[in-house]
């Protein structure tokens, strides 16, 4: 046994998950493009099979100014957002390319795309960042009224018009939706707690949020913090946890003088977890994973964490606390997944972008969830940017590329040892992780950098994993 497989093992041994070989995954059997019925009506009869198929994206980061005039931009200020289709569809401009963020055209691409992969799922998982980069700085950069209350109204009206838009394409869909670091009228990592902005997000978003009364406190407790409590389709709770807060980026500049909204936010999760059913198996919806920046780190030379540390130490007490069905998180852009081990493992779930800022192509996820809320497969769709027509089309399936069996903490811990001693399964792995660009990313030299990342959630776990010879 070669010592990252005596780690791993370690690490494995540590959360009572035996290291037997991984059993081989059908994908046949959770077939993730079948959709609950042609018919809302048919829902009942349909998702009653093993699985149904749920969508999961992330970090859309619409730019409304992308190929717009200032006439343009003005128009739209002066236009309610449920009318702004009309207008953007006007606009000449193919698909956003990388390095960009989404614009009009990739946006109406992508949603076409997950309307003719999964007409009618239950449910669509967005986990956070619906604003482009530098969302302000291109608003002020084009629009006539520059004043601070043009701005905050224009954002607000670019979340309606998302709102709107998801809504008109799936109208029968349950919503699970959280806020992004650039989801805010203050600055990257400046959301401002008890805010306009957060009142006005929930008005937009509660009709679908709240779809059948599954979440019915939402309009009353997005607006305190970006949180909020909602009963699956499957008949389990989700807890969607406004995580930006604890990012060791934050700093809340708009805000009261002395609020900690970091600590407010704790409180409510661990209240909010305190009362589930100890029975259930809950999911966690947030934007930022717990872990290390690998990113980050490899161009600072040492450990840099997505959180505060305090604050993740909380958090990770918190849900090492009961058992989890499953994390979904964003904000990496890119298709991976991290592993908290402990009392009661957690197994998170990285979504990757529809932005192609980060040279990543364009992908979402369609979730093979079972009638107990389990995730027994995904596959992933990507837009190949590099073709001479750029299509969507399914890239790969968690269950046959990792000869796996449903995605969860004993599957994650079998998937890193197998990345750690199969090459070419760490090829496929590397590939996918920009969803097949091939620009950036992981490359041979970085891989066991991004290795140790997916595990080692504390900047001395890190240190040691990666330290030379280990």
């Amino acid at each position: 046994m070669t010592t990252g497989r005596r780690r791993l093992a370690a690490v494995v041994a540590a959360i009572g998950i035996a290291l037997g070989g991984a059993g081989a995954g059908n994908p046949a059997a959770h077939a993730s493009t079948t959709t609950c019925g042609d018919q809302p009506t048919e829902w009942t009869q349909r998702c009653e099979r093993p699985t149904s198929s749920w969508l999961a994206l992330s970090d859309v980061h619409f730019d409304p100014f992308a190929g717009l005039t200032t006439t343009q931009v003005d128009q739209l200020a002066a236009t309610p957002p449920d009318q702004w289709g009309g207008i953007l569809a006007q606009v000449p401009q193919q698909p956003s390319g990388y390095g960009s963020d989404t614009n009009y055209a990739l946006l109406a691409s992508a949603l076409t795309a997950m309307r003719s992969t999964v007409a009618y799922p239950p449910a669509v998982v967005i986990s956070g960042d619906f604003l482009s980069h530098n969302f302000k700085d291109r608003y002020f950069a084009l629009a006539t009224d520059k004043t601070q209350q043009g701005y905050d109204r224009f954002a607000d009206s670019t979340v309606d018009f998302l709102a709107d838009t998801f809504d008109r394409v799936f109208p029968y869909s349950q919503f699970l939706v959280t806020l992004g670091n650039n989801d805010t009228t203050c600055g990257d990592y400046e959301l401002t707690p008890h805010s306009e902005f957060l009142r006005n997000f929930a008005e937009a978003w509660e009709p679908l949020v709240n779809r059948a009364g599954r979440s019915p406190s939402f309009a009353k407790s997005f607006p305190q913090l970006g949180s909020y409590q909602a009963e699956l389709p499957t008949g389990g709770q989700a807890v969607v946890l406004n995580d930006v807060y604890l990012s060791s980026r934050y700093q809340n500049r708009c805000g009261v003088p002395g609020e900690d909204p970091a600590a407010e936010t704790l409180q409510w999760l661990a209240d909010t977890a305190q009362h589930l059913p100890r029975d259930e198996r809950a999911w966690l919806v947030t934007h930022i994973p717990f872990g290390i920046d690998v990113f980050g780190t490899l161009s600072a030379g040492q450990p840099v964490g997505l959180m505060n540390a305090d604050d993740q130490a909380r958090l990770l007490g918190i849900l090492h606390g009961r058992q989890w069905q499953l994390t979904v998180t964003g904000h990496l852009h890119m298709s991976t997944y991290r592993l908290a081990t402990g009392q009661q493992p957690v197994p998170a779930m990285v979504v990757p972008s529809i932005s192609p800022l980060f040279n990543n192509n364009p992908a979402y996820y369609v979730l093979a969830v079972t009638a107990r809320g389990g995730v027994a497969d995904y596959t992933a769709y990507a837009f190949d940017l590099q073709a001479s027509t750029p299509t969507w089309n399914l890239e790969y399936s968690f269950n046959q590329t990792y000869g796996l069996a449903g995605f969860d903490a004993s599957n994650l811990a079998q998937l890193q040892i197998e990345l750690n001693q199969n090459a070419d399964l760490r090829d496929k792995y590397i590939d996918f992780y920009n969803s097949g660009s091939g620009i950036g990313g992981i490359t041979p030299s970085t891989f066991h950098a991004y290795w140790c990342g997916a595990v080692a959630v504390t900047a001395a776990e890190y240190a040691d994993c990666t330290r030379p010879g280990s």
